[in-house]
Parts: C-alpha cells; sequence; structure tokens
C-alpha cells in the first residue's frame, strides 16, 4: 500500500482517535455503528424516522444524542461544527486509519471528517418543505434503558416505530447548522465536490430560514440556545465558504450583538468558535471581546477540593466545560500567539487524560483506570423492560468522555466522582461533551503531546 504509517499514539493521539471513533457508536439507522453492529436484531436501528406526524421525508441515519436514541438537530450539528473546527485548525493531527464504515481501509479521508459527514448528511434532509427539524424522539424515549435495535421495535410512546418529529426550528437550530455544513462544504470540497455544494446549498437555506425566523426553538431536552451567537456562527462559515460581503456583513452585526456572554463555550453558546472563524478571515477586531470571555476561563480554575485544577463554572458536565474552554483558548492562542493560552488548553486536556487528583482517565476505554459504567444504553446491551440499574455493561463505549467530578451534592448524588451507572450527572456521555475533548486533544497533538 501507498499509505504512510500511522503517526505512534501518544496520550494525546489515543484520546483523540478514541474521542473521534467514539461518534461512530452514536450512529443511527444503517449507518455501520461500531457498538451494535454485533446486535442479533441486527446492526440497524430506527429505520422507520421520518414518516410520522406527516414530516414525509427520511430522517435515518445521523447521530444518537447521548446515552439514548434521540437525534437533536441542535446538538448534532453544534458537535459535527467544532470537530470540523479542530480539523481546520489542526488537520496534521487527525488520522486517516479506516474508511467511513469501517472497512478497515484508509479512504484518503480524515477519520474525523468520515464521522462528521455522518451529521452532515442527516443535516442535509432536516429542512422538509417550509420547516426545521429540531428533534426525532423525546422523553418517550427514555421509558426503558435499552439497546437502539431493540427499542426501535417499541410502541411510538415508548420510543419506537415511526417515532415522534418535532419541527418549528427557529435561528438558534438554523443558524448552527448553516454553519456545520457551510464549514463541511469547505473542508469536503476537495475530495467530494457534489456533496459539498449540497451541503452549502441547504447551509444558505438553513442560513435564511433562521433569518426569517428569530428566536430559540423549543423541544423535550434542549431550549434557550443563544440565536444570535448560532447564527453568528453560520455567516462567519458562509463568508468562509463563498465570500458572499453580506454574510460577513451579518457576522459582525451578530458579533456585536452577542457582546460579552459571559459564559462558557457549549451547545447553547458557540460564538467562541464563530469568532475565531471571523479571526481567521482577518476580522481581528472581534478578538477584542473573545479574549475578555477567554481570560474568564483561565480565571475560573478551581481550587474546591473535588473539581481542583479544572475550568469551573457548574456542577453538569464538568469535563465538557474544561474540554470546550480548552478548545477556545487553544483557538485563541493560534491567532494571538500568547502562550498563556496555550498552557490552559493543554492543562485542561492533561487533567481528563488523568493528571489530576483522582489518578484517572476520564475518557472510557483509554488511559489509567478509565470509567466502566458510562451512562450508555447500548454500552449495556440490554433487551428487556426491566427497570433495576443491577447492570454490567456488554460492550466498552470506548473515547466517551463523562461528565465528570462536581464541587458538591448534585441531583442526589456526592461531590467528586463516583464511577456509577446511576449517576448520569458525573456519568453520562453525549455528542457535545466529545466534541471539545476533540478539539482540545487535537490542539495538544498539534503541540507534540
Amino acid at each position: 500500500t501507498d499509505t504512510d504509517p500511522p503517526e505512534p499514539a501518544t496520550a494525546a493521539r489515543e484520546v483523540l482517535r478514541a474521542a473521534t471513533r467514539f461518534y461512530g457508536a452514536q450512529r443511527c439507522g444503517d449507518a455501520h455503528n461500531w457498538l451494535i453492529e454485533d446486535h442479533e436484531l441486527g446492526g440497524s436501528c430506527h429505520l422507520d424516522d421520518g414518516p410520522a406526524l406527516g414530516v414525509g421525508v427520511d430522517l435515518t441515519g445521523g447521530w444518537h444524542d447521548a446515552g439514548d436514541h434521540i437525534k437533536s438537530t441542535l446538538t448534532t450539528a453544534y458537535s459535527a461544527y467544532v470537530m470540523l473546527k479542530a480539523l481546520d485548525a489542526w488537520p496534521d493531527a487527525f488520522d486517516d486509519l479506516d474508511d467511513g464504515a469501517y472497512g478497515g481501509t484508509p479512504n484518503g479521508l480524515p477519520d474525523v471528517l468520515d464521522e462528521a459527514t455522518v451529521a452532515l448528511d442527516w443535516l442535509a434532509r432536516v429542512m422538509p418543505g417550509s420547516d426545521l427539524v429540531v428533534m426525532v424522539s423525546g422523553e418517550e424515549d427514555h421509558t426503558f434503558f435499552v439497546t437502539s435495535p431493540f427499542g426501535s421495535t417499541l410502541p411510538v410512546v415508548q420510543g419506537g416505530g415511526e417515532r415522534r418529529v418535532t419541527v418549528g426550528g427557529k435561528a438558534d437550530v438554523a443558524g448552527i447548522t448553516a454553519a456545520a455544513l457551510a464549514l463541511g462544504s469547505r473542508l469536503i470540497r476537495a475530495h467530494d465536490s457534489a456533496r459539498a455544494d449540497l451541503w452549502l446549498e441547504v447551509a444558505r437555506e438553513a442560513y435564511e430560514w433562521g433569518s426569517t425566523h428569530p428566536g430559540s426553538s423549543s423541544a423535550d431536552f434542549y431550549t434557550g440556545s443563544d440565536p444570535d451567537a448560532n447564527m453568528l456562527c453560520g455567516a462567519a462559515e458562509l463568508y468562509r465558504a463563498d465570500g458572499g460581503p453580506d454574510y460577513l456583513d451579518d457576522a459582525l452585526a451578530y458579533h456585536s450583538a452577542v457582546g460579552r456572554h459571559y459564559w462558557v463555550p457549549l451547545w447553547d453558546n458557540p460564538s467562541d468558535y464563530g469568532r475565531h472563524s471571523l479571526a481567521a478571515a482577518g476580522q481581528a477586531q472581534v478578538t477584542v471581546v473573545w479574549q475578555k470571555d477567554v481570560d474568564a476561563y483561565l480565571d475560573s480554575v478551581s481550587t474546591n477540593e473535588h473539581v481542583a485544577g479544572l475550568a469551573w463554572y457548574y456542577d453538569w458536565g464538568t469535563l465538557a466545560v474544561a474540554g470546550h474552554t480548552a478548545a477556545s483558548a487553544a483557538l485563541f492562542y493560534e491567532v494571538s500567539g500568547d502562550d498563556t493560552y496555550a498552557e490552559f488548553a493543554r492543562g485542561q486536556v492533561a487533567w481528563i487524560m488523568g493528571d489530576n487528583h483522582y489518578g484517572r482517565s476520564f475518557v472510557v476505554g483509554v488511559g489509567e483506570d478509565p470509567p466502566r459504567y458510562p451512562h450508555h444504553a447500548n454500552g449495556y446491551g440490554r433487551d428487556d423492560l426491566v427497570t433495576n440499574w443491577d447492570l454490567e455493561p456488554l460492550h466498552t463505549v470506548t473515547g466517551a468522555l463523562v461528565g465528570g467530578p462536581t464541587s458538591s451534592r448534585t441531583e442526589g448524588f456526592p461531590p467528586g466522582y463516583a464511577d456509577d451507572l446511576e449517576d448520569y450527572v458525573g456519568n453520562e456521555v453525549t455528542l457535545d461533551y466529545n466534541a471539545g475533548l476533540v478539539a482540545a486533544a487535537a490542539f495538544a497533538v498539534s503541540q507534540g503531546d
């Protein structure tokens, strides 16, 4: 073969490879989910998504949102966007070890783009006629803790069959969908121009939808995402993808509307990533307000005994916050050259990987004493309707980042970290949690870690 051998797996590269491949364990439909490929019902699930409630489009495929089997347009788009931001910023950090169907042969695309393509192909179908899909299924999916192939056989009221589809998406969902598709189109164009054209066309449509449907969408789990921040990202990526000056004007207007956000970069606030794209496109003035928020991340490093060393804001998804603040700081380092931001980013990644007072990794299947009981239904292989939690995992959800330790008692669980399936605060895993880790770990790899 003419394929170069893969780079040796340093600790950060091993984490990056695993965290990227985790998205293959989130695949829905018949998209070659490696976690359920040997299931007795077959390695597919939810093949009836779309016709319900008259939506009338094919909504099969895409990614499951977390350890459950719902599909969220908002978190799918956000997670794909952050991963692609990392590929755009640090392309040499990513490997091509496999093809999109896990056939074992490199295919000329970095594996992160193979994974993101599953999401972007699905996002390209979430605008059926005159509406925008927000979510597939919802609370009913949480009725039983079962695998997705078995769950597909259940009635609609239990998360199976022709699942409920929530439409009525607004600027928040539209903006981040446009951002992911536009950035994806730019990155895949040299490999697949037809796909790039389609994604860019839908990105423009989604952005136009957001322009005429202001506000935030409502769904079972995800509400309150900042529409201005999401539209900022959409406009910035469309400007970089096709150079339209109106997109630049819009992006700068949304940048001004957001101002300082006093928060962290998560699914409800992606503005840092859009600001990096604007800075990369020559709009250095946006770094002034962005820097103030990044400096706040550095100032947020906790001394609390349970989360000491982490950029801490609140007690849910503490490691998601660490990963995304690290990713933002790393991107800020790229435009500023200030090593202070690089050191912070690398420190947060190292903490997640095991350089912490717990002496353990928080990435399933990787590093020293990693979590064994992530809150992830497919990992347990359970196909019965019993509701007890005395379970052992059947599969290892390798690469999944758990929520992490808390500073105080939260949702009935004690402070700190216990590797406990029932602790959905500490051991939940999600698309958006992992996205920050992918980006931050890519930076660490680029730095030689």
